[in-house]
């Protein structure tokens, strides 16, 4: 499987890309034999089929990731016909806590701020919702921002000049009574929002301007009249950091990360996720994306941008929409906000606005791939989980992953004609979809690829695995304090394995027929009941599955010494 670059028009960023060969043989399940037979004309094979999986143009709406717009209570703004409507699913709402929480400690709006919103973007779009709550807000048109009755309880605070008020009080947010206070906020919030059905993200809201790791309006002497100090600023983020990781143990918590690598790192270390809200063509502000986007992105912390500033004053700035897009890719992240201009602008937006390009994400869940018969009513026949060996949390933009896999018809089934299907899942919860760039999705997140025959054939013996070592080791490695190589000494045919530590007896494996208990395999075993399978790792199959004095389990010999 691997990704690949893909336009905003066509497909939204996706965590997989497909691109796969399948062949699979469909047989019923052989009864255990204890010799090979020779393939006769009347037991050939079905023919092997090689399924190439038909591309899909449509967009990717996945799970952990997304483009997202500001929030909108209006419903006319996202008409199903609108050519972003496929492409946003995620509704991001910025709001002073005031409005929450505007009377007295305690006494909160919840529902009537969070219930319109849910029942729209959720309930009624079936889409999801993300959230800010600020405590500082030059563009808020509120004398405060943080509700007044904090004031009212002894926090300190600053006068400064709003953009549309003529004056803003803001908090001293380094002080213990602030913080307290905020921290009761944030775990009522938590018991409200935390894990639910829709919710995608949320930001911490509660230090700096727009909850940024900044302070515009301040001047140095507010900043040494209130006592700020490196360390307390590190330390009231700390504490803010701990409440939000403690609220919202099933929701991403997003930090806008800064200059400050000492907050950013505690964040991660917390398990929260970085944000930036200043992406421009030459990069995004303090060029956080070198900084710490692509070293923590390897630490499994999501990252998101914003950017800096919408599509007119982009042009006015002589700064390109795709060149924006492209530099903010680099990060890597897997959320953008194009908070390029409103709704209505954007139905009509010039091209270079829908051809802006994405790309595909990278996969901060462990899935598995699902192989799945069907019959012609669509009921599951025979499903097959197989974990990547590579897990998909490793898999990054552009890579190619090989996954192999058998599904095999039980023996009742009736012959005649199937579906083969493929799922990418989280088997831990089963109701989440996955989409590929395949086409066939299903409503149940399943893939169709083609259609395949089934026949019914007698059960005869079969030899499930056969190593002569007349050719080497076959990949067999002798472990601490053994060797292992080829010999000559062998009961039957030209060759056999030494794999001893102190005196040599050697010993030839042959076959291992099916009567004999396979307590470790090392790889997927399936195939025809009359065809041999030769697995690449052959020594290590040997040594775990021979008969005779081995133990079965870790094949060894009581005598001392090891022969496979």
């Amino acid at each position: 499987m691997g990704n690949r670059t893909i336009s905003m028009s066509a497909v939204v960023a996706s965590v997989l890309r497909l691109s796969l060969a399948l062949a699979l043989l469909l047989i019923p399940c052989a009864l255990p034999g204890q010799v090979k037979r020779p393939l006769s004309p009347a037991h050939a094979l079905l023919p092997m089929q090689q399924i190439i999986p038909t591309r899909s143009s449509a967009p990717l709406v996945n799970p952990g990731m997304g483009l997202y717009l500001d929030g909108t209570l209006n419903a006319d703004d996202l008409p199903p016909g609108a050519w972003f409507s496929s492409l946003v699913q995620i509704g991001y709402f910025r709001e002073d806590w005031s409005v929450l929480e505007p009377d007295a400690q305690g006494k909160y709006r919840f529902d009537e701020y969070f219930g319109p919103i849910f029942d729209l973007w959720v309930e009624h779009w079936h889409r999801r919702v993300a959230f800010r709550l600020m405590s500082e807000n030059v563009h808020s048109r509120r004398k405060c921002v943080t509700p007044k009755w904090v004031f009212d309880q002894g926090v300190p605070s600053v006068t400064l000049k709003g953009l549309y008020a003529k004056e803003q009080i803001d908090p001293v947010f380094w002080d213990e009574r602030y913080l307290a206070i905020q921290e009761r906020f944030i775990a009522d919030l938590g018991k409200y929002l935390d894990g639910r059905p829709g919710l995608e993200f949320i930001d911490i809201g509660s230090i700096g301007e727009w909850g940024e790791m900044h302070f515009a309006r301040w001047t140095p002497e507010m900043l040494q009249q209130t006592g700020f100090s490196p360390t307390r600023y590190i330390a009231a983020y700390r504490r803010l950091i701990d409440a939000f990781a403690r609220a919202f143990p099933r929701t991403r918590v997003f930090l806008n990360v800064g200059d400050y690598e000492a907050i950013n790192d505690y964040a991660a270390v917390k398990g929260l996720h970085f944000r930036q809200d200043g992406l421009t063509p030459s990069g995004p502000s303090a060029d956080v994306g070198k900084r710490f986007y692509r070293s923590y992105a390897r630490r499994g912390v999501v990252c998101n941008y914003e950017l800096h500033s919408g599509y007119d004053e982009m042009r006015k700035k002589g700064w390109g929409v795709r060149e924006t897009f492209a530099k903010g890719l680099d990060g890597p992240i897997s959320y953008l906000h194009i908070n390029l201009m409103s709704y209505r602008q954007l139905a009509k937006a010039p091209e270079e606005v829908r051809q802006a390009v994405t790309d595909a994400a990278p996969c901060y869940s462990s899935y598995a791939l699902r192989g799945i018969l069907t019959d012609l009513q669509g009921r599951n026949v025979a499903d097959q989980l197989v974990y990547p060996e590579r897990p998909t949390t490793a898999w990054g933009p552009g890579d190619e992953v090989t996954l192999r896999n058998v599904v095999t018809l039980p023996a009742n089934a009736p012959t005649g004609e199937y579906r083969l299907r493929v799922a990418m899942v989280e088997p831990e919860n089963p109701s989440l979809r996955v989409q590929l760039g395949i086409a066939g999705q299903d409503a149940e997140g399943r893939h169709d690829l083609c259609s395949l025959l089934a026949e019914k054939r007698p059960a005869s013996p079969a030899v499930v695995y056969d190593e002569g070592f007349e050719q080497g080791t076959a990949g067999s490695n002798a472990t601490q304090g053994m060797t292992a190589r080829a010999d000559a000494m062998a009961h039957g045919g030209k060759g056999c394995l030494l794999d001893a530590r102190g005196q040599h007896r050697p010993r030839d494996t042959g076959a291992v027929p099916q009567d004999r208990p396979l307590r470790r395999p090392r790889q997927v075993v399936g195939q025809h009941p009359d065809q041999e399978l030769r697995p690449r790792d052959a020594g290590h199959m040997a040594a775990a599955c021979r008969a005779g004095g081995n133990d079965p389990e870790h094949g060894r010999r009581p005598s001392g010494d090891r022969e496979g």
